[in-house]
């Protein structure tokens, strides 16, 4: 053999193994475990609930702060929550590279998440003030409700961020 294709046969036998051995090691990083180092001592749910929502501790089986959820737990808290409550509407909006879903949830009164594509179209017409007259502006703006977005992680494989919406949902 040439000394180049040794390197390169040896340089490829160790990547291989490499990427093997970081495939094995990514199933354990997606299980949740409890760090005694980061655990939250205080209560971060102490509120009142509204009794139709269950609770997160009943689809993680700890309570919010004491170890990751996994985008499993995430993704079915989410969908449970959607139909134990008229205020809440769940959307799956992209996935991540990884085939997980992303959601974008809205919390409103019933009425206005069935209003959701006219606020839409509203808040589109106030975004662009070629486009109507200070009076339509101000006729808009009176019919609108607050609106605010929270956006909990900016990135498709953090699980520790869309947990920090979930006091949001249960009170």
């Amino acid at each position: 053999m040439t000394r180049l294709f040794r390197c390169t046969f040896i340089c490829s036998v160790l990547t291989v193994t490499l990427f093997a051995t970081q495939a094995s090691q990514a199933t354990l990083l997606m299980k949740p475990v409890a760090d005694p180092d980061l655990v939250y001592a205080g209560t971060l749910l102490n509120h009142d609930y509204h009794p139709a929502v269950s609770r997160p501790a009943d689809f993680l089986g700890f309570e919010v702060g004491q170890r990751v959820a996994t985008p499993a737990q995430i993704g079915a808290a989410l969908g449970a929550w959607a139909t134990q409550s008229d205020r809440l509407k769940v959307m799956e909006y992209a996935r991540t590279h990884e085939d997980r879903p992303l959601f974008a949830v809205f919390i409103s009164s019933a009425s206005n998440l069935a209003r959701l594509d006219a606020i839409q179209t509203d808040i589109t017409m106030l975004s662009d003030a070629r486009r109507i007259t200070d009076s339509e502006a101000e006729a808009i703006i009176d019919r609108l409700p607050a609106t605010a977005w929270m956006a909990y992680s900016i990135h498709g494989n953090e699980t520790s961020g869309p947990m920090q919406h979930w006091p949001v949902f249960t009170t």
